[in-house]
């Protein structure tokens, strides 16, 4: 009989001691057993023991017993794999924070809610997803240092904290409440009370859009910043009409996007229809193409937009059709519910299918995701069929969610070209709390950022300096640049940054920003901004020269922006 089973495992050292079997007799077998370590593993030996009932047994006996018992190597080695294999892979996943981890929060009326999170983790990379319970959040600017791990959500969500052996605990920062300590657990697959039955999505494939649907970035208009659900078949007609007469479509604002709000019910066969605030939608899409500008549209992949409107779940074909008899030539396309019937892994075959279904339609449309930079998006976006995607959470009204967007859209910007662009969100020029410096420099980072110009502000009524910040040519025209370059930022001093864009003509693009609330005065030589000394520099906003000194200096309001057009 086996008296004794004890197993060592030392994860640091790469040591595995044998098995050591002992009882009846004085001789031992010993089973050679190797093992690799887990990275970064610090977990202590464990041992177990099997013990036989204790007995007075004579030597002869045990000889005895000895003699007939069955050979007991393979059994051994058997107890002994298994024994190492849910040790390693108990010390792994003491260490990894890859997968799916469970938590509550609490709400400012003190309820509590679930939030799932999802770490993905590439070298020092942290990303994935954040699921609360009204939708998803792509994880951003994550980092993964030893068992330390920081990374933000949305504008004004920052979470950081450690792992443990089998937990991980966070602090949770919103700007809005006080911090939140938060103990993270592994969670399963049922976490995500997906439904039992889903369709089968398509099997990953390419699909482009036509390279002239979208050679630079668009522009045009959307309801949703400034109007939100509120919006009608007049609202619509009225913004055509000023969009055709204050310059606007001269500068190239040449789409109307109705946002979330305009969906009606389904009839008995499924075809979609549009509320009574739009009792005519053809007509209404034949009333914008009179006037010259293109008819936009919203939906969502899942069973509802996040205006709880119906949405194209298990009516893509039919949706797409019913766009293309509409005269549809836009579909801003919503994440939203999708995240109750699809993981967060499966959004790019998700969206193909939306692609598949548009192509089949035969009407050009451009197709742009609305997924807030989900799966990395920008990876794969243009393999879907979309000209463009966005890349942050929902822009506000604020000179710090404008700049947040702008700085989180960096890792994408080698994605950027023509034909695919990474969006940022719509403009908030001229909208809430917005001073006009504020206005001026959301517009000045989406010119360089070569974002799609969609203004989101009543442009039935906009004051003279909304006017003047949209239709700034010579912005548009770094924004419509034919190369199609991101611009980066470069350099930081302080409260001020850099942001420097490569041209068609080999001129630079050079952005001069202060983040501060307060004034500040900057100087700098122009081969500390990484440049040589400038033939021409030119203030593209006033386009006056501003000489060729080998130092640029100006001072600046707070918020305040200024863009240099060097060559």
């Amino acid at each position: 009989m086996i008296s004794r089973l004890i197993l060592t495992l030392n994860c640091c050292s790469l040591t595995v001691k044998p098995l050591v079997l002992s009882g009846c007799s004085d001789d031992a077998l010993w089973v050679p057993m190797h093992i690799t370590k887990p990275e970064h593993c610090t977990m202590k030996a464990p041992s177990v023991a099997i013990r036989r009932k204790r007995g007075a047994v004579g030597r002869a006996s045990r000889g005895l017993a000895r003699e007939r018992r069955p050979p007991r190597s393979p059994l051994l080695r058997a107890v002994a794999c298994t024994l190492l294999l849910v040790v390693s892979l108990s010390c792994h996943r003491s260490k990894s924070v890859e997968g799916w981890w469970k938590t509550t929060r609490k709400l400012h009326d003190g309820t509590e809610r679930p939030v799932l999170f999802e770490f993905k983790q590439s070298g020092h990379r942290l990303s994935g997803t954040v699921r609360f319970d009204w939708g998803d959040l792509p994880i951003q600017n994550g980092i993964v240092e030893n068992e330390r791990l920081s990374f933000s959500v949305g504008s004004g969500f920052e979470f950081s904290g450690s792992k443990t052996f089998n937990s991980i605990e966070l602090t949770f920062h919103d700007e809005r409440a006080p911090d939140q300590a938060l103990l993270l657990s592994a969670a399963g697959d049922e976490a995500l009370q997906l439904p039992h039955y889903r369709p089968p999505l398509p099997s990953l494939r390419a699909i482009h859009a036509p390279p002239a649907i979208a050679n630079t970035p668009p522009m045009g208009w959307n309801s949703w910043n400034h109007f939100h659900k509120n919006i009608s078949d007049a609202i619509i007609r009225g913004v055509a009409d000023a969009i055709a007469s204050n310059g606007m479509k001269e500068a190239g604002y040449v789409y109307i996007v109705i946002d979330d709000g305009w969906q009606g019910e389904r009839d008995a066969q499924g075809r979609l229809h549009s509320n009574r605030q739009f009792p005519d939608m053809r007509a209404l899409a034949d009333y914008v193409h009179s006037k010259g500008l293109k008819l936009g549209i919203y939906s969502s992949p899942g069973p509802q937009t996040c205006g709880r409107f119906e949405g194209s779940y298990l009516h893509e074909q039919q949706d797409a059709e019913t766009f293309a008899a509409w005269g549809v030539d836009f579909l801003k396309y919503d994440w939203c519910s999708a995240s109750r019937v699809y993981r967060p892994s499966e959004s790019r075959a998700v969206f193909q299918k939306m692609g598949y279904a548009l192509q089949a339609a035969r009407r050009p449309v451009l197709f742009s995701l609305c997924q807030y930079g989900i799966e990395d998006v920008w990876l794969w976006g243009a393999d879907v069929g979309a000209s463009t995607w966005r890349t942050t959470a929902d822009i506000q009204p604020s000179f710090r969610s404008m700049h947040q967007n702008a700085l989180n859209q960096q890792i994408a910007a080698p994605l950027a070209g023509p034909g695919h662009w990474n969006d940022p969100d719509m403009l908030e020029v001229g909208n809430g709390n917005m001073t006009d410096t504020d206005s001026q420099s959301n517009f000045n980072l989406w010119v360089m950022l070569a974002a799609p110009l969609i203004a989101g502000n009543d442009v039935r009524n906009m004051t003279e300096s909304t006017r003047n910040t949209l239709l700034n040519k010579d912005l548009i025209a770094i924004d419509q640049d034919p190369l199609g370059k991101q611009a980066i930022r470069t350099r930081v001093f302080g409260k001020i940054e850099v942001w420097q864009r490569p041209l068609a003509n080999g001129d630079q693009a050079i952005l001069i920003l202060n983040t501060s609330e307060e004034h500040q005065f900057f100087r700098s030589a122009w081969k500390d901004l990484g440049l040589p000394q400038p033939k021409v520099i030119v203030d593209v906003r006033s386009m006056k020269e501003a000489g060729t000194a080998a130092w640029i200096q100006m001072e600046l309001q707070p918020h305040e922006s200024r863009i240099f057009r060097v060559s």
